[in-house]
């Protein structure tokens, strides 16, 4: 139980030394802090010890218990003061109530009157501390409920394309984004749990440093912000210099940060993000702590990069069609050989920069392709001409196919989903229920399962949930309802109508056919 602190203040010794010593504090657990001898004294001593309660005197020298209570109002300290008078007079009850005073006292006091007047005095002020307690928790379980929200809508401004979703997006989030705009993620090089639980205090700093909003997602920081030429990209960098000398400084944290390209608000922030990812890649190239901008890397259109020509390799690379990939890397090179030296080999290491993105996507093991990144950069660079740039591009996506037909595949979080899956097919699991248990947003859960599964997260499930339904059919005891449930589905109707759908017949004619 907490103690209260008690200040006693009076003019008369007798009884001072009455009031400390004839009634028994330590039983009721107040502690006397201090004693006053006048209303000067005991306003220091206020100030000084800082009690919960003053027991004082109306009439002392030098400052009277009303002027140390009008004093006290004006300062607005939230002490409860109990007033002694030997006065009974209205006027001293209702000046010394107006000003804060909690009780009023007639002297002389009975020892069981004063101590229960200050037991009730604290049992108001422990009533007091409990729920300002209680609200401080509250606040906090709000604050934090708000980020959270907060993270969920970034998440889905960043992952969506659809005009009508960033719409809703932009105006959950709270933050004016206006017609252009871009993304920037920050990224922990080590430490990542414990650069977790400082991203909040990062992110409040961010916001109220930079025109922005910004939240989490997973061990990053994502930051999006208003802008549309190159001078606020130099600001940019000054400013993100700032920020990650306030992380190292404060949390001896070191961070990269990759700034995606300036895009159309109306068609979302996920280009934008997904080009401060593939910025950020280039940390397994150069190193750590670096701030890298996209643009730098790719340029700002198709004619500097050609983008286009980049996603027909990849869809070669994922089809397995060595001869398409090669085909298509030639051209990415001729189209390229309008520009100088510079800015072949550019292309060539945003190229190789690509092709590590997507590896990591397909869930390859980047290692055996890339080997030492910083040797592979320096020979790249060390390229005499486009042909053999173009040659070593062929023998990383070569290595890329290998690794696809020798079935090593399999990117993390997918694998983790489906792993979970099919476990607990037979529950009530969702695409959140999933995407929690993997510490991703649903919304990336339900894109990356998309892009290496070619399905969706739906459809996988429904797959999982009817395969072991045509297992359990096989138990003639076993009725349509009850297969139904022990596979996941709450609904018959729409168990019946996805086993149709998938395996042609309804379960009561598979059955039959089994």
């Amino acid at each position: 139980m907490k103690e209260i602190k008690l200040l006693i203040a009076d003019d008369e010794e007798n009884i001072r030394n009455a009031l400390c010593n004839v009634i028994d504090w330590k039983k009721i657990h107040v502690d006397i802090c201090g004693i006053a001898k006048d209303g000067k004294e005991a306003l220091e001593k206020i100030h000084q010890l800082e009690p919960d309660i003053v027991l004082m005197d109306i009439r002392m020298p030098f400052m009277t218990g009303l002027e140390v209570l009008e004093v006290m109002k004006k300062e607005k300290l939230r002490i409860k003061t109990i007033m002694l008078s030997g006065f009974d007079e209205f006027a001293y009850a209702r000046t010394a109530i107006a000003n804060g005073a909690v009780n009023y006292l007639l002297k002389p006091c009975r020892p069981e009157h004063i101590m229960a007047a200050v037991i009730e005095v604290k049992e108001e002020i422990i009533k007091e501390l409990e729920k300002s307690k209680k609200t401080e928790l509250l606040n906090m379980e709000l604050e934090s409920s708000r980020y959270e929200v907060k993270n969920k809508w970034i998440a889905d401004l960043i992952l969506t394309t659809n005009e009508q979703m960033v719409e809703e997006c932009v105006n959950k989030i709270g933050y004016e984004i206006k017609r252009t705009a871009y993304c920037f993620v920050i990224h922990p090089t080590d430490d990542t749990l414990f650069f977790r639980n400082q991203q909040q205090a990062i992110i409040d700093y961010i916001e109220g440093y930079i025109d922005s909003i910004a939240g989490s997602v997973a061990e990053n920081i994502i930051v999006i912000a208003n802008g549309s030429d190159e001078n606020d990209k130099k600001k940019l960098r000054d400013i993100l210099i700032k920020v990650k000398n306030f992380i190292s400084n404060n949390y001896t944290i070191s961070v990269s940060v990759g700034v995606g390209n300036v895009v159309n608000r109306s068609k979302g922030l996920k280009e934008s993000y997904q080009n401060a990812l593939r910025a950020l890649d280039m940390v397994h190239f150069i190193g750590t702590d670096f701030i890298i901008f996209y643009d730098s890397i790719y340029g700002t259109n198709d004619s500097e990069y050609p983008v286009p020509i980049e996603e027909k390799i990849f869809t070669a690379i994922k089809q397995k069609d060595i001869d398409e990939c090669n085909q298509r890397i030639d051209e990415f090179f001729q189209v390229a050989s309008n520009q100088d030296t510079y800015g072949i080999i550019k292309n060539a290491i945003a190229m190789l920069l690509s092709l590590y993105h997507y590896t990591i996507l397909l869930g390859l093991k980047a290692d055996d392709i890339f080997g030492k990144p910083l040797e592979l950069m320096e020979n790249i660079q060390k390229c005499k001409s486009k042909e053999e740039l173009a040659k070593r591009i062929k023998s990383q996506c070569s290595l890329m196919i290998g690794q696809l037909e020798n079935h090593q595949t399999g990117n993390p979080f997918v694998n983790a989903a489906k792993m979970y899956i099919n476990k607990n097919y037979m529950k009530d699991i969702t695409l959140s229920t999933v995407a929690n248990e993997i510490y991703i947003t649903s919304g990336y859960l339900s894109t990356l399962f998309k892009q290496v599964t070619g399905d969706s997260f739906v459809n996988y499930l429904n797959k999982v949930r009817i395969d072991h339904a045509c297992e359990l059919l096989k138990d003639v005891r076993l009725k349509t309802y009850e297969v139904a449930y022990l596979v996941g589905f709450q609904d018959e109707k729409y168990f019946t109508r996805v086993f149709k759908k998938l395996k042609g017949h309804n379960p009561s004619q598979y059955k039959k056919h089994i």
